[in-house]
């Protein structure tokens, strides 16, 4: 190897990459789904798996966690999934909540 070159890091799949590209899914957690009729289908997949863990009580910083992302990267498509559903800012009203109701109401079984 020639001086002050760095080796060649060996490749080692990071979690959830292989989620993103159809590996299989963590047990467990909240997957998105193809888009269903309604709101939800202004959503991403990317938003939608957001929005599924947000439904499942995690954090932001959770989220970052088991999406493998940077919590900036979460804020981004929280704030995406807020602007798309509609919900504004209102001091007597939670936009996490409105979000989280939104995609229980379009998913829960009938």
């Amino acid at each position: 190897m020639p001086r002050g070159q760095a080796p060649p890091r060996p490749e080692r799949p990071r979690p959830g990459l292989a989620r993103v590209h159809g590996g299989p899914p963590a047990e467990g957690r909240p997957q998105a789904e193809a888009a269903p009729p309604g709101v939800l289908a202004r959503l991403t997949p990317r938003e939608r798996e957001v929005l599924g863990l947000m439904a499942a009580g995690r954090s932001n910083a959770g989220i970052a966690a088991e999406l493998v992302l940077s919590g900036s990267a979460v804020t981004k498509h929280i704030n995406a999934v807020f602007t798309k559903l509609g919900t504004c800012p209102d001091p007597s009203r939670n936009r996490r909540v409105q979000a989280v109701l939104a995609y229980l109401r379009e998913t829960r079984p009938d």
